[in-house]
């Protein structure tokens, strides 16, 4: 009886060490089997780092984040370039992620102690210690950064400090082309552009290595949310048959033409456009005979004036009772005509250099002024230029608010004086009050605050000749006026005419202004 009782014990012991060994090798071969360069989690797990044999949980993985791994440590595998590490289970096996292309800010930041990183809105990761990362992209709320092969948006309320590197100087553009290519067919003559050459130019682009974007990446380095690497171009193309598209997918296209109108950066590529003439759309010369859609020269110009700006989608209908105050909804009415029907939106020196007889400008032009700073233009209105990517210019009365809060590559800022947006003791406007010198004095100040003088704009319209004396003196090139006329170049150059934009105006009433 004993010697049965101990065999059974014997044949159970040898059952559990031949089910030990099983499950050894079988977890070994899983650990093996589950090993990739990339993986994704398919569970929340947790990541660890190790101080001599052992590990310990550095922080938690949420399901769906991507890992590049570099090697196996027992049961763990090490992310690359990390201090850190993964349990072989809850992984599975994918595929590299696509390169974003941008290159990182020459900033870093170090968070707190503990902190999230997110993706799409989603909290994804957590961790329990400082860490210290590069910025590559950054907006009002969050930082973008690499962290274990991917990347990961950092809420700025998770950082301890940020400080400046010097990595990355060098490397960045500073300017980026938008060339916009015209119909493309087999035979073209004027303002169109054949296959061939078509092919030719984008050829050109591959074989010197420029960086190709799309218009929504355009518009995040157009902000300062991302850096991109010099040699970088945003091509726009309404050409839909793929056939005449080489090599599609290493160059990245837009099909909006009018996304893009009116950028300063603009450049119309046609048949007449010479290969010396690319090359200099690609240096970012000013080459206006292309900025040109239409054959016929502008002889005059509309310069359109409006004064404050409110959503009556968000209610604030009763915050702005002027009839100068325009709707937002109106005003992207206008631009979205504009857009539509090819005008050009000036910038401040285009229309300078046309009033001066230096260039030709397109028939369909148009200039758009913006006075005083006040109620919904630091927010609506640099969003909606923004959006619609149309330029637009600040007359800023700068004793009352200030140059940082008007920040916008679609907007410049000139002066609408310090201090003389008010009557003075004459019972006028005070720029008909003062002397020419306490005059040239206010000015100055606004200049300093702007850190521009090519063009003035009178407060109230109102103006004398020793108010011109005294804008001329103080260098400015142009100043402007009422007039409900359009500007010529005979226009006087210091009472330079304006469309004031009231909110009773229809959209019928535009169009004829504009044309």
């Amino acid at each position: 009886m004993k010697i049965k009782m101990i065999s059974l014990i014997l044949l159970l012991l040898f059952i559990i060490l031949i089910c030990i060994i099983f499950i050894t090798n079988n977890k070994e071969l899983l650990v093996i089997e589950n090993y990739n360069e990339f993986v994704i989690t398919t569970n929340s797990t947790n990541i660890y780092t190790k101080e001599k044999d052992n590990y310990y949980i550095l922080g938690k993985l949420d399901k769906g984040v991507f890992l590049h791994l570099e090697s196996i440590e027992g049961n763990y595998y090490k992310i690359k370039d990390t201090p850190y590490y993964v349990s072989y289970n809850n992984i599975l096996k994918t595929n590299n992620i696509e390169n974003k292309n941008i290159i990182p800010f020459n900033l870093n930041v170090i968070t707190k102690d503990s902190f999230s990183l997110y993706k799409d809105n989603t909290k994804v990761i957590e961790i329990n210690t400082s860490m210290d990362f590069v910025i590559y992209e950054q907006n009002k709320k969050y930082y973008l950064v690499s962290f274990l092969g991917d990347m990961y948006y950092l809420n700025k309320e998770d950082v301890n400090k940020t400080y400046e590197n010097n990595n990355y100087e060098g490397y960045v553009a500073s300017y980026i082309p938008v060339l916009s290519f015209s119909d493309i067919s087999k035979t073209c003559y004027n303002n169109c552009i054949t296959k061939e050459l078509y092919d030719k130019y984008i050829t050109y682009l591959k074989d010197n290595n420029y960086n190709t974007i799309d218009m929504d990446t355009y518009l995040k380095w157009v902000n300062g949310y991302i850096n991109l690497p010099s040699k970088t171009v945003v091509i726009i193309s309404n050409e839909l048959d793929e056939n005449l598209i080489i090599n599609k997918t290493d160059i990245k296209f837009s099909h909006n033409k009018a996304s893009i109108k009116n950028n300063k950066n603009d450049y119309i590529v046609n048949n007449n456009t010479s290969i010396g003439k690319f090359i200099d759309m690609l240096n970012g010369k000013n080459i206006i005979d292309n900025n040109i859609n239409d054959s016929v020269n502008a002889v005059s110009i509309p310069v359109l004036n409006y004064h404050f700006f409110y959503d009556s989608r968000l209610g604030e209908t009763g915050l702005c009772n002027e009839t100068i105050c325009e709707d937002v909804v109106q005003f992207e009415e206008h631009l979205k005509y504009l857009n539509d029907n090819g005008f050009k939106t000036l910038t401040i020196d285009e229309f300078i250099n046309w009033m001066y007889g230096n260039i030709e400008l397109p028939e369909k032009s148009v200039l758009i002024t913006v006075d005083d700073g006040a109620f919904g233009t630091s927010t609506h209105l640099i969003k909606i230029i923004e959006k619609y990517q149309v330029n637009a210019v600040l007359f800023l009365v700068t004793g009352w608010w200030s140059r940082e809060s008007y920040i916008s590559n679609y907007l410049e800022v000139e002066s609408h004086s310090n201090k003389m947006h008010t009557n003075g003791m004459c019972k006028q406007p005070k720029i008909l009050c003062l002397s020419k010198e306490d005059i040239i004095k206010d000015l100055n100040i606004s200049i300093d605050l702007i850190g521009s003088n090519k063009a003035f704009c009178y407060p109230f319209y109102k103006y004398n000749d020793n108010a011109i004396e005294a804008v001329k003196e103080a260098g400015f090139k142009l100043a402007f006026a009422g007039g409900n006329i359009d500007a010529v170049r005979d226009s006087n150059k210091y009472a330079v005419p304006r469309y004031p934009i009231f909110n009773y105006m229809t959209i019928n009433d535009f169009i004829k202004i504009v044309n």
